[in-house]
């Protein structure tokens, strides 16, 4: 039995990237301020600026690759392009893809959500928009990062046609893996204040979202400094909201400048434990909280060095310490009264 499970967990660690493998963070930064047709009527204000600063703030946060449209450059034809021939082929499973938009949202009031793109046509926005189930799919079909980020800044006052200019809600968007945080400026039917959002994006890459200390910001840490610097920038009248079922552990940017950021090449990205045996099994790596598994769990961003995997068997919880030096994956069982720990190979 215990054969068979390490042949399982080796198919797949093999289907993951080498032992080795540097994690790369790509971005798609896209800002409307001139709607072309649309333009007359419904200017953005600052979205140019927005989204230069966002992506600005990226490059500082260490990701490898940023790409800015804005205006002209941000149609739909374009950006579908770009996902498929440019960030995809550089993207694998070890990868985080971030997309980032500021502009106008229509359809969020109503579940049928659609972000508005340049050259959307005011006469024809059924087949000019950009819908958020189109979006999601081309995202799933051309980026093969394991984690992703999307971050939507589209709640305007006014209209179009009649429909309210608010844009996706979280849970207007279909799955986009198991590690994913999908934001949302403004809450439902919640018009967002013009700049808000996207100056606490700017803080949430930095320090000021790194309440562990440790020179990483994860996505949970970017969520909680924004559902708090929002609100108290806007006197309470915008919150931003989340799918409910985002993960919260993975690493989105490095403080820039911090000494601990800086030394990506120490962390192991990912080990993952299996215990065959016990009750409430738990792992502890240096410098990181305990990690319940159930009856396996998946460590990130792992200092190398001792861990301690532990569980109750006959009654009594039983320890063993580890030493864990690369990338890849341990197997706990019972050994007599003790329990232990051995790499899959």
């Amino acid at each position: 039995m215990r054969q068979r499970a390490a042949l399982a967990l080796v198919a797949l660690l093999a289907a993951t990237p080498a032992a080795g493998a540097i994690p790369r963070r790509l971005a798609v930064v896209v800002g409307v301020e001139d709607y072309g047709a649309l333009g007359p009527i419904l200017p953005v204000e600052g979205a140019r600026d927005d989204a230069t600063r966002v992506a600005e703030a990226l490059e500082r946060a260490g990701f490898d690759q940023v790409r800015l449209y804005t205006d002209a450059s941000a149609t739909r034809a374009h950006l579908e392009a770009v996902l498929a021939r440019e960030i995809g082929p550089r993207t694998g499973p070890q990868d985080l893809f971030l997309l980032y938009f500021v502009g106008h949202g229509i359809g969020g009031d109503f579940g049928e959500p659609r972000l508005l793109l340049h050259d959307t046509d005011p006469d024809a926005v059924e087949h000019t928009s950009w819908p958020v189930a189109d979006l999601a799919a081309h995202v799933r079909a051309s980026v093969h990062a394991g984690r992703i980020v999307v971050a939507t800044d589209a709640a305007r006052c006014g209209s179009l046609g009649g429909l309210a200019l608010l844009g996706p809600q979280p849970e207007h968007w279909p799955s986009l893996g198991r590690s994913t945080l999908v934001i949302a400026s403004a809450g439902p039917r919640e018009v967002g204040t013009p700049r808000a959002f996207s100056a606490a994006f700017v803080e949430a890459l930095g320090a000021a979202a790194d309440t562990s200390g440790d020179g990483r910001v994860t996505s949970g840490e970017v969520l909680r400094h924004l559902v708090r610097a929002v609100p108290q920038a806007t006197g309470q009248s915008q919150h931003p909201a989340v799918q409910p079922d985002h993960d919260p552990s993975f690493e989105v940017a490095r403080v820039p400048g911090s000494r601990s950021a800086e030394s990506d090449g120490s962390r192991i990205e990912k080990v993952k434990f299996v215990f065959r045996a016990g009750i409430s099994p738990t792992v502890r790596c240096e410098g990181s909280d305990p990690v319940v598994c159930d009856p396996s769990c998946v460590l990130w961003n792992v200092v190398p060095g001792s861990c301690e995997a532990s569980a109750v068997l006959g009654g009594v919880r039983r320890s063993v310490t580890l030493q864990v030096r690369d990338r890849g994956g341990w197997i706990c069982a019972e050994s007599g009264t003790r329990l232990a720990c051995e790499e899959a190979r």
